[in-house]
């Protein structure tokens, strides 16, 4: 008889603090799952995903220690975070919709896409158009609309390389058939609708970058005039990097492919986030792993650099998170 009820307390025991209930399932656009564990506290979880996982149950008075976070080992990619609770005890239905109203938050907010809009300057001191003595210029520029306003989606990220045709020369000569650049870090982003103009140019001013300029083509030919504008987007920290110069917006590296005689509206544009690092190049080509791997690096530059709506999309950090299944 002793037996028995020694046998039943430890199932007991067992059942009250060895068995643990799933209540949600999260999953995200990139792994969650670190190469190695964290000998601190034993998980597996990548800690930039399980602070913020803590702070949301903190805030939603929830004790983080009565909550397991851990990775659902059927998914191969490492990209689902499950939650789960003891099968007595643990937080309450209260908690556990605070829980659920703040997860859900981050993946409603979830977006690719920004607002830009571009004012015109045409009579700015800078401008080619106040100091023009064509009267065409003026009545093209008449035509024109105050401000343009449209749509950027994330398209992905281009690497370009920065390098000097004479340093790739003298390399050549002495028998190299690679030679050294810069990698650039660039946001390609596609418009909706399309812009009027040519390019968007960059304006610097004795190596300084001063603004930037929409080049509006002539009625034929390549003759084309630069007007000054300026750009505003919805997204405070971006604005801040263009206001400040830290990212630019041009079509220099999505334009390249194409004559500009065939260019009479801004499809895609880029966002030049900033330097990578020296490569070794042919001519500005490389072989795909290493433009793999550049890339893998400049979303990271991105999302770090440029924040939201990148960081949806791009680099590691809890706006990865695409989906939320409470259980």
């Amino acid at each position: 008889m002793f037996r028995l009820a020694e046998i039943a307390l430890i199932a007991l025991v067992v059942l009250l603090t060895g068995c643990d209930s799933d209540f949600a399932e999260l999953k995200f656009g990139s792994p969650v799952v670190a190469d190695k564990v964290d000998y601190s506290n034993g998980s597996w979880i990548k800690p930039v995903y399980r602070q913020e996982i803590e702070s949301i149950l903190t805030a939603a008075g929830a004790d983080p220690d009565l909550v397991k976070i851990h990775h659902d080992k059927d998914d191969y990619r490492g990209q689902t975070i499950l939650l789960s609770t003891p099968m007595f005890g643990g937080i309450t239905t209260e908690q556990k919709t605070a829980i659920k109203t703040a997860l859900d938050s981050v993946v409603a907010g979830r977006s690719n896409s920004l607002n830009a809009r571009f004012i015109l300057h045409p009579q700015a001191p800078d401008s080619e158009i106040a100091d023009t003595e064509n009267e065409s210029y003026r009545e093209a520029v008449a035509t024109l609309e105050a401000e343009y306003n449209t749509e950027l989606t994330l398209d992905d990220v281009i690497i370009g390389i920065a390098y000097s045709l004479s340093d790739t020369y003298m390399a050549a000569l002495q028998g190299n058939r690679e030679s050294s650049g810069e990698a650039l870090c660039t946001v390609s982003m596609t418009l909706s609708p399309l812009l009027p103009f040519r390019d968007i140019k960059v304006v610097s001013q004795d190596d300084q970058v001063t603004g930037f300029a929409l080049v509006k083509p002539m009625n034929r030919g390549f003759a084309s005039y630069d007007i000054p504008a300026d750009i505003h987007v919805d997204y405070p920290l971006l604005q801040t990097k263009l206001d400040d110069k830290e990212a630019l917006i041009s079509t220099e590296l999505t334009n390249s492919d194409q004559s500009p005689l065939n260019r009479g509206e801004i499809k895609t544009l880029e966002i030049q986030v900033g330097p990578i690092k020296e490569v070794k190049h042919q001519l500005g080509k490389m072989n795909n792993m290493s433009i793999f791997a550049l890339k893998d690096t400049c979303r990271k530059m991105a999302a770090e650099k440029l924040g939201r709506p990148f960081t949806y999309s791009m680099g590691e950090s809890f706006d990865r998170l695409e989906s939320v299944r409470f259980l």
